[in-house]
């Protein structure tokens, strides 16, 4: 669970989901409890921040920062010397007790204002921020703005980082399936990160053979959405091709072009008829042409990006 060295400890596991045993938990919360009353809600802000806090950004939370008592009791390390000071949780059981002893609502209030304030510090990178503000406004319970900004967060990532960009669709299909079945927009917010991961599947080696495909197919034909499913199945098309089950991909691919062409869409039909110049040489399958090292073949990506974009969150 843990990683690092002493100032520089990672917990692999989300601070959330952290057990702490109860008798360790006891010892830490009686630590707590002998803080002042400002150190108290300078470490409560400091575990909402995350494992590495700055004063100017607990500041921003509407607190007046008391580190040297938490020094003092051996619950922080001062880890940056430079004039924008930083500081580290001496160890994250620490820092999930000191989390999980608030109230939700407390926790809740201090997430949201935390995103705003990381968007507002730096609007111009807002974009690159995405993950981080997502993570900070559906801790506050708010999974609508949530989803917006998993999705704009993988819009960011697409080309930068394929796994970043799965991880935070994966977290905004999970927000959509969990939405009440009466919200008017869950159909679609359903199919968006589906499609995204089919479509994308490829570049990680990863069999879309499955539920997401099935379950991707079942919401478009329901809501009429033919692009997104074509560009799911011409996702599967690419990821038959990778795997080497040519005879796969040739059957799906007729399937693929018949749906692709129906769309009277010019960038889709060009874009999803002819896959990235990575695609195994050589492979014809079907209508959609495999070709290797054609400098050509490079609408695809364009493709995945326009439809990233056009289902990203909050602008």
């Amino acid at each position: 669970m843990l990683v690092g060295e002493r100032g520089s400890y990672a917990c692999r596991t989300d601070v959330a989901d952290v057990s702490v045993p109860a008798t360790l938990q006891a010892t830490i919360a009686a630590r707590i409890d002998r803080l002042g009353r400002a150190a108290k809600h300078t470490l409560a802000a400091a575990a909402v921040v995350g494992s590495r806090f700055a004063p100017d950004l607990l500041a921003s939370l509407e607190v007046d920062p008391v580190v040297d008592e938490l020094i003092s009791a051996e619950l922080v390390d001062q880890v940056r010397f430079t004039q924008r000071a930083e500081y580290a949780f001496r160890h994250p059981l620490i820092r999930a007790v000191a989390y999980e002893s608030q109230l939700k609502a407390d926790r809740a209030r201090l997430h949201r204002r935390l995103a705003a304030a990381i968007e507002a510090r730096e609007p111009e990178s807002a974009d690159q921020n995405a993950a981080l503000i997502a993570e900070h406004v559906e801790s506050a319970g708010d999974l609508h703005a949530a989803y917006g900004w998993h999705m704009r967060a993988a819009a960011w990532t697409t080309s930068r980082d394929i796994v970043a960009a799965r991880r935070s669709w994966e977290r905004a299909r999970t927000i959509a399936d969990a939405l009440p079945t009466e919200h008017p927009n869950r159909a679609a917010m359903r199919i968006a990160p589906r499609t995204m991961l089919c479509g994308t599947a490829y570049r990680v080696r990863v069999n879309v053979a499955d539920a997401h495909f099935d379950e991707l197919r079942q919401l478009c034909a329901a809501a009429g959405d033919k692009a997104s499913l074509a560009i799911g199945t011409a996702g599967l098309v690419m990821d038959h091709a990778y795997q080497g089950r040519i005879r796969e991909a040739s059957r799906l691919a007729s399937e693929a072009m018949a749906l692709i062409e129906s769309l009277g869409d010019p960038t889709l039909t060009v874009g999803l008829s002819v896959p990235p110049r990575s695609t195994p040489r050589s492979s014809v399958v079907g209508g959609l042409t495999c070709c290797g090292g054609h400098k050509g073949l490079s609408t695809w990506p364009t493709v995945i990006r326009l439809k990233a974009t056009s289902v990203s969150g909050p602008r």
